[in-house]
């Protein structure tokens, strides 16, 4: 479900006007933004790939709220290129996401390959940092690295992110919400 909700969202702004709770006569707007990746090759010689994403969250002007919530989703879509057989096995795909400034580990998946239509998500990551503030800046490295069996081919990968963010405020026209791959 995921998945095709992700697929279906163009690369701008989704605002969705829902009172998703009512807090002292305050609603929360549930807000969005997603992004498509640059394209990824990995081959044998060049097993890794490192994209960096920055989320900016910021009040669109004087009457802004606050961030209740606000978290990232990525989807990762891997395709083998050029191998016939499997006589040496599959390669692996092991997708991290880190912390930009320090470079801590925040959420990881492997997945082995070969299969037609595999697809790979990353769990949520909430930015708890972010709640309780008017503006929020986060950055995050996507290193995607090729594993196991040294088997021909490419892997070739799409990978998307969406921030879904929680604003409390009545009205979504004031919050900005900017994720973009730097």
């Amino acid at each position: 479900m995921t998945a095709s909700f992700l697929k279906s969202l163009p690369a701008t702004v989704l605002l969705l006007s829902c009172g998703l709770e009512e807090r002292g006569g305050v609603n929360s707007v549930l807000t969005g933004k997603g992004l498509d990746g640059s394209p990824v090759v990995l081959g044998v010689s060049s097993p890794t790939a490192r994209r960096q994403i920055a989320l900016d969250v910021r009040p669109a002007n004087e009457e802004g709220g606050d961030i209740h919530s606000v978290s990232l989703d990525f989807n990762i879509e891997p395709s083998l290129r050029g191998v016939d057989s499997e006589e040496h096995g599959r390669p692996w795909l092991r997708a991290r996401v880190l912390q930009a400034s320090d470079g801590l580990l925040v959420t990881e998946s492997l997945w082995v390959l070969g299969e037609p239509g595999v697809e790979g998500h990353l769990s949520t990551i909430p930015l708890p940092g972010c709640t309780g503030k008017e503006r929020c800046e986060a950055a995050y490295v996507l290193e995607l690295e090729r594993q196991g069996p040294p088997t021909a081919g490419e892997l070739h990968l799409t990978w998307s992110t969406y921030a879904r963010l929680v604003w409390t405020d009545p009205d979504e026209s004031t919050v900005a919400v900017t994720l973009r791959e730097e």
